[in-house]
C-alpha cells in the first residue's frame, strides 16, 4: 500500500491521486485500505514514514562499508539525496509533494535529518581519527565539514536530468570537499 502511494503521489502529486487509486494500484478493496488508514493524510505519513526510514538505513549501511571516504561519504550523501531526488525533486508535483510532507510529517522530517547530519559527522570523524582526514589542517571542524557535505549534497541537484547524474555529481562534489582535507 504505502509502496503504490509513494509511486503515485510522485507521479501525480497528493492532491490529484485518489484513496481509490491507491486501492487499485495496491490491489485491495477501497475498506480493507480504510481499515489501515483513516484518510489520505494518514497514507500520506506512513509514505513519509517509510521513505524517512528508508534513507537512515541506507545511510548507515553506506557509513559502514568499506572503501575510500570520498566513496563513503557519496553514498551515505546519496542514500538521501539522490533517492529524493529520484523519487520527489523530478517529479512535476515536487513542491506540492514537499509542501504536503511537511504539513503531515514536519516533526519526522526534522529528526530524520539530525539522525542523518549524525551519520555524516560520525563518518567525518572515525576519518578524522584514522588518518583519511587532516581536518585541522583544513581548518574545519567535523560540524562544520558535515554542513559543507550536505550544502553539497542540496546542490548536486543543479542542472541534473536523472538520479544517475545526481549520483555522479554528488559523487564530483564529495570528491572537491575531501580534496581540500587529505592529510598533507
Amino acid at each position: 500500500m504505502v509502496e503504490e502511494a509513494t509511486r503515485l503521489f510522485s507521479l501525480y502529486g497528493f492532491r490529484r491521486t485518489s484513496v481509490d487509486e491507491i486501492a487499485a494500484a495496491a490491489q485491495l478493496a477501497k475498506p480493507t485500505l480504510y481499515a489501515y488508514f483513516p484518510d489520505k493524510d494518514a497514507i500520506l505519513a506512513a509514505v513519509v514514514e517509510a521513505v524517512l526510514g528508508c534513507i537512515l538505513t541506507t545511510a548507515r549501511e553506506a557509513a559502514a562499508t568499506p572503501g575510500p571516504i570520498e566513496a563513503r561519504l557519496s553514498a551515505v550523501l546519496s542514500a538521501k539525496f539522490t533517492y529524493l531526488f529520484g523519487l520527489v525533486d523530478r517529479s512535476p508535483h515536487a513542491s506540492e509533494l514537499l509542501g504536503s510532507g511537511s504539513r503531515v510529517g514536519a516533526a519526522q522530517v526534522e529528526a530524520t535529518d539530525k539522525d542523518f547530519a549524525t551519520i555524516v559527522r560520525r563518518l567525518v570523524e572515525a576519518a578524522d581519527e584514522a588518518g583519511e582526514l587532516d581536518l585541522s589542517r583544513a581548518g574545519l571542524t567535523s560540524r562544520r565539514l558535515t554542513e559543507a557535505l550536505l550544502r553539497a549534497g542540496h546542490g548536486a541537484a543543479y542542472h541534473t536530468r536523472t538520479p544517475e547524474e545526481h549520483a555522479k555529481h554528488l559523487g564530483e562534489l564529495v570528491t572537491l570537499v575531501v580534496a581540500g582535507c587529505r592529510p598533507g
